[in-house]
């Protein structure tokens, strides 16, 4: 079992590592501070899950070259190697046996090391790393002795994959890599994919590299993803088995219809924010878009009957749940009806059940003082929030349509600032 997987890993090592490689100079090839380079703007400045850190040790010729000599175990470390290099879809990182270069021109050198307990590896000298120097990576000995192992290997090659980004320019993030939502999969002994937005980070670089390395020649990587890779583009109401967007868990729920009304949606407090292909990628907060008016490309009603909306964020396409934290604005969401009875065609006509349904609008515009605290709802949304959490209470507005519900009860269709309201009539009063 064990020649098996370890030779599973060192596939991957064969089949890329086939082409010519670059000479590094010594000079160059060393540890770069980017600070001043303009780096990772093909994901929005407020929605990058990658962290850039302000080095890099990738050289002028858009390879990071390595030392490991000192370490006994070089098949993690070439695995580990491999990792990224399949990631990303070029040779980025290889020894310097592999680069046939002279061992002091690496870029980084590897070596085993006594660490604390828990610490499974570091880069950087004590925290710091100095400009032209060659940078350093401590992997513990105690990961690299448990590599005799299967899950002790699969740890060592995803520790020193860890490491590795740290070399390349990436800080900690919440994935699978530079975080501990890999956790899981590793407890089980499976290596966790490289998440794309890291793949996209470390592409950034090397598609600027002449900002770092003036003359150098830039390189863009086949596996570099844009936005368009996460949206869903069906465009059936239903939700096929075979789209992406089906695979998408949200807690118990998924969702199971579509529409294309448009409109903006409001973000009013935390939201989870999905991407179709990645699962759940952040918060509204996490991503500064709580507060924050975004453009709905398509809704969405969960099989659980709660509504989702996807959302274009500069080039990015996320997806946000829609419960009564959001506001939905645009002419889709009003009632146009002019008809004196409320149609079972009319989409307003959903908005209540039972003894609570509309059986009748009046189109006679009026004027009405919210007194009290009201339900607040949208068509073709539910309910959505109350007056005194929208600031309407106390106010006057301007009624667009009185509805009768069957029970007798009126409710009034307003229109503040760009949002189209239903609200009850509880504590309301005529005033024009």
């Amino acid at each position: 079992m064990k020649k098996f997987w370890k030779t599973l890993l060192s596939a991957l090592i064969i089949a890329i590592s086939f082409g010519a490689f670059s000479t590094a100079n010594q000079v160059d090839a060393r540890v770069k501070f980017t600070r001043n380079a303009d780096f990772y703007k093909n994901e929005p400045e407020n929605a990058k899950p990658s962290v850039l850190s302000t080095i890099t040790t990738i050289n002028k010729n858009g390879t990071m070259i390595y030392d490991a000599d000192a370490v006994k175990q070089k098949d993690v470390i070439a695995a580990a190697a491999a990792h990224w290099n399949k990631a990303v879809g070029i040779n980025l990182i290889m020894s310097y046996q592999e680069a046939h270069v002279a061992k002091a021109d690496a870029d980084v050198v590897i070596e085993p090391a006594d660490l604390p307990a828990g610490i499974g590896g570091v880069t950087g000298y004590d925290g710091y790393v100095y400009e032209t120097w060659q940078n350093i990576i401590k992997i513990a000995n105690t990961t690299l002795d448990a590599a005799s192992s299967q899950k002790g290997f699969v740890q060592a090659v995803s520790t020193t994959s860890h490491e590795m980004g740290h070399a390349l320019g990436l800080n900690h993030d919440p994935g699978a890599l530079m975080g501990t939502s890999g956790a899981a999969e590793l407890a089980n002994g499976i290596l966790p994919a490289i998440p794309d937005y890291n793949v996209n980070a470390v592409g950034a670089i090397l598609k600027d590299l002449d900002q770092l390395y003036p003359g150098s020649k830039p390189i863009t990587i086949p596996n570099m993803t844009d936005g368009s890779a996460y949206r869903d583009a069906g465009t059936t109401e239903e939700i096929l088995p075979t789209d992406r967007v089906a695979q998408l868990v949200l807690g118990v729920d998924h969702l199971a219809t579509r529409n294309f009304n448009g409109g903006t949606v409001e973000i009013l407090s935390n939201e989870n924010v999905y991407q179709v292909g990645r699962g759940q990628v952040g918060t509204t907060n996490s991503f500064n878009l709580t507060k924050t008016k975004q453009p709905i490309v398509t809704g969405y009603m969960s099989a659980g009957s709660q509504r989702y909306y996807q959302i274009k964020v500069g080039s990015q396409y996320y997806i946000i749940g829609g419960g009564s934290r959001v506001i939905i604005t645009g002419d889709a969401y009003r009632d146009n009806g002019t008809t004196t009875d409320v149609l079972d065609t009319d989409l307003i006509s959903k908005l209540f059940k039972d003894d609570s349904r509309l059986v009748s609008r009046d189109l006679t515009h009026k004027t009405i003082e919210i007194t009290g605290n009201e339900d607040v709802y949208q068509v073709g949304v539910g309910r959505i929030s109350t007056t005194n959490a929208l600031l309407l209470t106390g106010t006057q507005q301007e009624v667009l349509t009185t509805y009768v519900k069957v029970n007798g009860f009126h409710v009034y269709q307003i229109h503040v600032g760009d949002r189209y309201l239903i609200i009850s009539s509880d504590f309301t009063k005529v005033v024009n």
